[in-house]
């Protein structure tokens, strides 16, 4: 049985090629900024020249100066350096020596540590079982990274790894329960070449062949509508009660009022699309639970990468079930971050919640022409609209394999 304790946001993180840290990564919001780039400078010459959303390094060993050889994996590394932002945003002293037992962690993985994966299988073959240190076997368990980061900063709560679903659901539970007062609920994956090859070989990713750079935002290219962009990101978000946010002054961006969640079992290639039905039945069990009309919602934040899956999932199914009587506006973070797995959900939440605390409605930087069969229904503008007044905005995410989420934040008074 819930209880009536309210859960608010008080910190975000967010390591990305377009900023890291809330402050960088909203300048570039309001500056229309994208990470999605032509990439061509692979190891692998097969992959050829495709659009991508990746950082060329990751700032660790200047951020966590203390920690010296062996290093954390790099899978390891991106959610240390998210929860790392999602702290200090959040005003926390770490490592948390105070009631630490009771702030937990959530992550989500859907590729889990890779590279070690990889690295064991080449040498398993390569040089035979008898060759294998147990040791290295070790390092391919995704749960190290719930260990990595939860003994670096002392969080002694309950603590849990997911595989492709939000973490945010699991964290608003945990409060709601009244089993932790702070939840740090992250998502993060280390995009590898070897995963980009296997995409590409299936025709999945965006090419230069598709579509130049400079035609890439302005118009909807009609062969592309299996394809989609590959992004790397850490996102985290601190979910905290609403009696302890204030008791220690903490800012807070939003209230998360609730949560639907399901699963896609209608479409065969949840990489790159998801069924539009299914999310109408998801936006349909978030209004039975909060009670909130879907066409009284001011922004919807989609998780969509291109415009061809904008109008066939997300669009359709907000136009049919909302009954639109007034223009909605929509935006999603994956058209300047590409699909970016794990992270996807925490970014699209941290999105509605510096919408809902900043005044903004952001961007998608797409030319608004590529909609205009939609703009009787829908507002998507281009570039991101400040001083725009919100109430109740709606965060949904997908992931490989058909969990869906979406979620419900409100401005917090």
């Amino acid at each position: 049985m819930k209880s009536n304790r309210k859960v608010v946001i008080s910190g975000i993180g967010i390591s990305c090629p377009i900023g890291e840290g809330v402050e960088e990564f909203y300048k570039s919001l309001i500056e229309n900024k994208t990470g999605v780039a032509l990439k061509s400078d692979w190891k692998d010459p097969e992959i050829g020249n495709i659009y991508a959303s990746i950082s060329e390094s990751i700032s660790f060993k200047n951020r966590f100066p203390n920690i010296k050889f062996p290093f954390p994996q790099i899978y390891s590394q991106l959610g240390m350096i998210g929860c790392l932002l999602a702290l200090k945003d959040a005003k926390l002293e770490f490592p948390i020596t105070n009631d630490s037992d009771r702030i937990g962690l959530i992550i989500n993985t859907c590729m889990g540590a890779n590279e070690a994966v990889e690295i064991y299988v080449n040498k398993l073959y390569s040089d035979g079982p008898s060759k294998v240190s147990p040791f290295l076997f070790t390092q391919t368990v995704a749960n190290c990274a719930v260990g990595d980061i939860s003994k670096y900063f002392c969080l002694k709560g309950v603590s849990s790894l997911l595989y492709g679903e939000c973490s945010v659901p699991y964290g608003y539970d945990l409060i709601k329960d009244n089993k932790a007062d702070i939840v740090v609920a992250g998502g993060f994956d280390q995009v590898r070449e070897i995963s980009i090859w296997s995409l590409v070989k299936r025709n999945i990713l965006l090419s230069y062949s598709d579509v130049s750079e400079k035609e890439l935002y302005l118009k909807e290219i009609d062969s592309v509508s299996n394809k989609t962009i590959i992004g790397q990101a850490s996102a985290f978000i601190v979910l905290e009660s609403e009696e302890n946010a204030i008791k220690r002054k903490a800012r807070i961006y939003a209230e998360v009022v609730d949560y639907s969640t399901r699963i896609d079992s209608k479409c065969n290639n949840t990489i790159t699309e998801n069924s539009s039905l299914s999310y109408e039945e998801l936006l349909k069990s978030l209004e039975i639970r909060t009670q909130q009309p879907l066409n009284a919602i001011d922004l919807y934040i989609g998780n969509s990468c291109l415009p061809w899956q904008i109008k066939n999932i997300e669009l359709e199914a907000i136009k049919k079930i909302t009954n639109i009587k007034k223009q909605i506006n929509y935006s999603t973070i994956k058209s300047k971050l590409g699909e970016t797995y794990s992270s996807s959900g925490e970014l699209a939440v941290a999105y509605g919640a510096i919408s809902l605390f900043k005044n903004v409605i952001p961007g998608t930087n797409y030319d608004e022409n590529i909609f205009a069969d939609y703009a009787d229904c829908f507002l998507i503008s281009k570039k991101t609209k400040e001083n725009v007044a919100l109430k109740n905005v709606i965060s949904s995410c997908y992931y490989i394999g058909g969990n869906m989420a979406s979620i419900l934040l409100r401005r917090y008074y």
